[in-house]
Order: C-alpha cells, then sequence, then structure tokens
C-alpha cells in the first residue's frame, strides 16, 4: 500500500497466483466478541470463505490509485498456493 501510494509498483515476492482469504478487522472484532459471549468452546475459524488471488488485491489497490503497473513475481518454494477456509 504503502509503495502504490507513492506511486511505485508494489513488491509481490511470489507469482501472484496464491489464493487467499482476507477478513475485514470489524468482523473479526465482532466474531471474537460473539465467541467470548458464546458457551460454545473449541477453535473458531473467522474467514468470509471466498478466496482472491494476491494478483487480484494488487489490482484492485493499484486500480484505486489510478496507476498501472506490472504485477508477480517467481513463486516462493516456502509460499502455499491456496489458504482459505
Amino acid at each position: 500500500m504503502t509503495r502504490v501510494i507513492a506511486d511505485q509498483p508494489p513488491i509481490i515476492p511470489s507469482d501472484g497466483t496464491q489464493i487467499r482469504d482476507f477478513v475485514f478487522v470489524d468482523d473479526v472484532v465482532k466474531a471474537n466478541l460473539l465467541f467470548a459471549r458464546s458457551k460454545t468452546t473449541g477453535e473458531f475459524y473467522v474467514a468470509n470463505a471466498k478466496g482472491i488471488s494476491i494478483n487480484t488485491l494488487a489490482e484492485i489497490i493499484v486500480d484505486m490509485n489510478n496507476q498501472a503497473t506490472t504485477l508477480g513475481n517467481p513463486l516462493s518454494r516456502k509460499e502455499y498456493q491456496r489458504t482459505c477456509f
């Protein structure tokens, strides 16, 4: 974000095709408050169940700043291709 705001291309340390599940922080706070008040125990996953690729997210951010750029770098061996719940 900082680079895009400064009219520089984002650095994506992979090919950008990985799918991730992003959640708005307010939704996480609401979920945690609900869990805290609940008598249910165990693990809870807070997710939106809709994955988005890193490239798509970067394109949205770049488009919002009216900037043209090239995205993507080679996939790191340590990267998981998909992490969504």
